[in-house]
């Protein structure tokens, strides 16, 4: 089961992690700009999708610009779902 547990910051900030049972702990802090990942920043211009892997102790993340619309979250999640860069990276 994975861990996750985050707090917010009057809506301008926000910081927690989630917690794979069978991998390190991945610390995020965010903000209106971006997000950074175990100390690495990525600014939401360059996408607002994540993908974090975490394999032999190393988080590696794969940051993608596919655009996120305002229907309701799991229609959202099924449409960001069917992309390709998705599909490539559940098969992993």
């Amino acid at each position: 089961m994975t861990d996750i547990e985050g707090v917010a910051s009057a809506g301008s900030s926000w910081t927690g992690y989630i917690k794979p049972d069978d991998a390190p702990a991945v610390n995020y802090e965010g903000d209106p700009d971006g997000l950074t990942i175990d100390g690495t920043r990525h600014e939401f211009t360059n996408g607002r999708i994540f993908l974090v892997e975490t394999k032999g102790g190393t988080t590696t993340v794969e940051q993608i610009d596919i655009p996120v619309g305002s229907a309701n979250y799991q229609e959202e999640l099924s449409s960001i779902q069917q992309h390709k860069e998705i599909q490539d990276f559940l098969k992993r």
